[in-house]
């Protein structure tokens, strides 16, 4: 049996999509959002991210505690609603 490469579409009732992923994404705060896309992105350890950033690590761990509960509580409300 071939493997369809292509993904299959989103299905409306199985919670956000990628484009409601980056919209997401895109509303945090941009030290938040640096946070969480060296983090998860570029898989970048927190000690690294500190240093690059020029701040410590407590604090970027601070600023992915923040993104991961922004972006939870985001998916689990409906289209519309404020979390």
């Amino acid at each position: 049996m071939p493997v369809n490469p292509v993904p299959a579409p989103h299905n409306e009732g199985a919670g956000p999509g990628p484009e409601d992923i980056a919209a997401a994404i895109s509303q945090l705060d941009l030290d938040v959002r640096n946070a969480l896309t060296r983090a998860f992105y570029l898989q970048q350890s927190t000690a690294t991210i500190a240093r690059e950033l020029g701040t410590s690590e407590t604090t970027v761990k601070a600023h992915l505690h923040t993104a991961l509960r922004t972006l939870l509580g985001r998916a689990s409300t409906s289209p519309g609603e404020i979390p």
